[in-house]
């Protein structure tokens, strides 16, 4: 027994001598720095373009064990989530090939990688004293009763409708993947990140190499595929192995903020305007015109608030007068060839003989009978299937149609039809927990955090972006955000949290 603990002592001194040697201190300060991101972006890309998935997703389970080995929280492991979400590439698309990395052995070694993935993160919470299952269960989470509200509306879905026994086992399993999307990110890394010590802008970069990654995706697509023919966009080759035009618009749009944000706050902050007129260009380009709506909105808006809120406002001015200069110039040179270019994709107002009609691609009518739907089952809905009325001609894998049904394309008529009066009443008592917390207490950062989510949320009443995975994370982890980086106790830099800890 003695020797056993001697052993275990030898043990724990050779690794905490290896967790406090320079170079795993030295890896860990580029860990917690911007070029983490830029290292992450690059390896997403990679995936995406060659079709690295299973490579990608391996790397990614080694980063999380090193992590929870030997970085001081779980900070970095956050963006990895929306990394691994839009890495997967239009090859690799689960909803149109079933020799898809997520299907057959490669599916399998995915969901290996997963496990490993959540049991390491599991394993640091438990042992860290700092951390542990007690500070999970028992510290203060403002918003979680909402979210554990909503997300029990969602699971009960259903009762008492047609549809529930037939797709009860579908329902159910959507339905939790909805509820884990909103709340399980929220939940266990509000507990396991440090706040007080929290790098300056950590999260406002973090979002926008998201937003840059999911441009470059874009681009990438029209470099390599004949999306303009004639000089005009078919839309309808735009698509990668996450999503559509629409959901690739979608989050390019809600990162354009926090471009703003750092303009606001840094002192060259020509280059965050600069890289926000990117991110729009991005959404631009992904002719998901709900998207591109939503993007030109919050660009003037973020653009309005900045111009009162910048802290070296002449850089920001003449920054501001050239980028308006230069692209009133290319606008008018250009301007055949650009509304040439976009000339088949669908307005969302058309004039014909005189006449002003609203091309709703439908949605009028498929919100007419999603709304049917409630007033047939008013308590608890319809449940999430079938919804039959709502055109769904993107998959062509079963199995993947019959896991992630055509959605309403409207929060509220989602709402309504799948879950009751119920769902509507929860989402409503969150949606004022929501508003609460970013307007008490009010700061720059959520100010700018509360426009990305409004982004989301206006774009969501025209199509289903917060009940797909990937958006319903990123909206989980903004929260969380705003919720907690108030804690810390200044803003210090990735090198002074590094130095801190030396």
């Amino acid at each position: 027994m003695a020797k056993t603990i001697t052993y275990q002592n030898k043990l724990f001194d050779f690794y905490f001598k290896i967790k406090k040697s320079n170079f795993i201190q030295n890896l860990n300060k580029f860990i917690y720095s911007i070029w983490s991101f830029v290292f992450i972006s690059f390896l997403t890309l990679s995936a995406y373009i060659f079709s690295l998935e299973i490579y990608f997703y391996l790397f990614i389970a080694l980063y999380v064990i090193y992590i929870c080995l030997f970085c001081d929280d779980l900070l970095p492991i956050v963006c990895l989530f929306i990394f691994c979400y839009i890495s997967p590439s239009r090859k690799n698309n689960p909803g149109l090939s079933t020799n898809s990395v997520f299907y057959n052995y490669s599916g399998t070694i995915v969901t290996i990688i997963a496990v490993v993935c959540t049991i390491s993160i599991l394993s640091r919470i438990i042992l860290d004293k700092n951390m542990g299952l007690k500070k999970l269960f028992t510290q203060k989470k403002y918003l979680l009763s909402g979210m554990i509200i909503l997300g029990f509306a969602y699971l009960i879905s259903g009762i008492g409708s047609k549809n529930y026994s037939e797709y009860f086992l579908n329902n159910l399993l959507f339905a939790f993947l909805q509820f884990l999307s909103i709340f399980l990110i929220y939940f266990i890394f509000s507990t396991s990140i440090n706040w007080k010590n929290l790098p300056k802008y950590y999260f406002p970069y973090m979002c926008i190499f998201i937003g840059i990654v999911a441009s470059l995706e874009i681009v990438y697509i029209y470099l390599t595929n004949d999306v303009i023919l004639d000089g005009m966009i078919n839309r309808s080759i735009l698509f990668t192995g996450w999503g559509t035009y629409n959901n690739v618009g979608a989050m390019i749009a809600i990162t354009i903020p926090f471009a703003f944000y750092l303009a606001c706050k840094k002192k060259h902050n020509y280059i965050y305007i600069v890289l926000a007129t990117i991110l729009l260009l991005g959404t631009i380009i992904s002719c998901s015109r709900g998207s591109i709506l939503g993007a030109i909105v919050i660009y003037i808006i973020s653009f309005i608030i900045s111009i009162f809120k910048a802290e070296n406002k002449k850089i920001f001015w003449i920054s501001s007068g050239i980028l308006i200069i230069v692209a009133s110039i290319i606008g008018l040179i250009f301007f055949d060839e650009v509304s040439k270019l976009f000339s088949k994709v669908p307005k969302i107002v058309e004039s014909t003989g005189g006449d002003v009609k609203v091309n709703d691609s439908s949605r009028f009518y498929i919100y007419e009978k999603g709304f049917k739907a409630f007033l047939k089952y008013p308590i608890f809905g319809q449940t999430f299937y079938p919804t039959n009325f709502v055109p769904y001609d993107f998959s062509t894998i079963d199995s993947f149609s019959l896991l992630f049904p055509p959605r309403w394309h409207n929060t509220i008529i989602q709402l309504l039809s799948s879950c009751g009066t119920v769902g509507i009443l929860a989402y409503g008592f969150h949606r004022f927990q929501t508003i609460k917390l970013i307007i008490k207490k009010p700061s720059l950062e959520k100010t700018f955090i509360g426009l990305s989510i409004l982004t989301l949320l206006a774009m969501s009443l025209l199509d289903c972006h917060i009940f797909n995975i990937g958006p319903t994370m990123f909206y989980s982890i903004s929260l969380m955000f705003a919720e907690f980086s108030n804690q810390k106790e200044k803003n210090i830099s990735f090198e002074d949290l590094i130095i801190q800890n030396l």
